[in-house]
């Protein structure tokens, strides 16, 4: 992504350059033809003027198209800019969760005692990218699955935030703190209406009612 944009900054920077470079010269050539015209207009050197005029209107057509392009470089530059500004945005809302993943999970090890293999189990799922648990596996997530039942959770939910939790340990190295109160709070106004947005709220209430 970021080798992404910083080729499209670098190809910005080169076409401003050129066009800057040319709205330079045809600005001068411009001025110098009106001065020329006014020159020969003294001197009632009427085809000398009306090549002048005739040489300016065409620059001055030439100095619109320039100043569209930039227009249209200045467009593509805001658009980019909004993306990289969503991008980021996500980015923070990933460094914001990715501890309440954290510990959502250590609590569910906590209190699940067969955790240990059923995480493995979910985690080879997603590792080798499978639809369905191996034959192995199927007992213990059987097991979370009615571990979880109890707290009107699903074992999708807990293999969705895993998933979560691993896409934000690709894209973040460090995050910043943020209390937990806090981040409660905030929950359903920052975070976005997602599909994932319904196994985090479950996974509040649920240590909400862990916490009791």
């Amino acid at each position: 992504m970021y080798a992404s944009y910083a080729s499209k900054l670098n190809n910005y920077r080169n076409t401003i350059s050129k066009r800057e470079s040319a709205l330079d010269i045809k600005t001068t050539s411009y001025n110098d033809a009106k001065k020329d015209a006014w020159d020969n207009l003294i001197k009632e050197d009427w085809n000398s003027c009306a090549v002048n005029m005739e040489y300016m209107i065409t620059t001055s057509e030439h100095i619109f198209e320039i100043t569209k392009a930039y227009g249209e470089t200045t467009k593509q530059i805001l658009d980019d800019l909004e993306k990289v500004i969503s991008e980021l945005r996500n980015k923070e809302i990933l460094a914001a969760y990715r501890d309440f993943v954290a510990d959502f999970l250590l609590e569910l090890g906590l209190r699940f005692k067969d955790w240990p293999n059923a995480r493995g189990a979910i985690h080879r799922k997603i590792r080798h990218e499978a639809v369905n648990y191996r034959e192995k596996d199927k007992e213990d997530i059987s097991k979370l699955k009615d571990f979880l039942q109890e707290v009107g959770m699903s074992v999708e939910d807990v293999e969705s935030m895993i998933r979560f939790k691993k896409r934000s340990n690709i894209e973040f190295h460090r995050g910043n703190e943020l209390k937990t109160k806090e981040v409660r709070n905030n929950f359903e106004t920052l975070f976005p209406d997602c599909a994932i947005k319904v196994s985090f709220r479950k996974a509040y209430n649920t240590l909400d009612y862990w916490d009791v």
